[in-house]
């Protein structure tokens, strides 16, 4: 199995427009939920955008009812980091000179 962030290509800025074929309501909520966070991250680029695709098409079967898709959602997860588990297994990074947003800003104010 190809871990899909381990697939070289140029880091993506800001997140793009969802694919045209990602039509579902909590497919294309995952995109914009989570898409910045993975973009301002450096997590996402050329080589494994469609993987985020696919993991957030996934989420949407899922819910629907497809286990296979749950479990395909699970696993990529795990693979952008986004587990407890696997966060030590993914290198992220933020540029110095941005604030931490969501519990992040909870974390450096503790530090102060």
């Amino acid at each position: 199995m190809v871990d899909p962030l381990a697939i070289d290509g140029e880091l993506l800025q800001e997140l793009p427009d969802s694919p045209e074929w990602m039509t579902a309501a909590y497919a294309l909520a995952e995109w914009h939920r989570l898409g910045p966070v993975l973009a301002r991250c450096k997590m996402l680029n050329e080589g494994n955008i469609s993987a985020f695709a696919v993991m957030c098409q996934s989420l949407s079967d899922g819910i629907l009812g497809d286990h296979k898709a749950m479990a395909l959602y699970v696993r990529l997860v795990g693979d952008f980091g986004l587990t407890p588990a696997s966060r030590g297994r993914v290198k992220a990074t933020v540029a110095k000179d941005e604030k931490p947003k969501g519990f992040g800003k909870f974390a450096e104010q503790a530090r102060a």
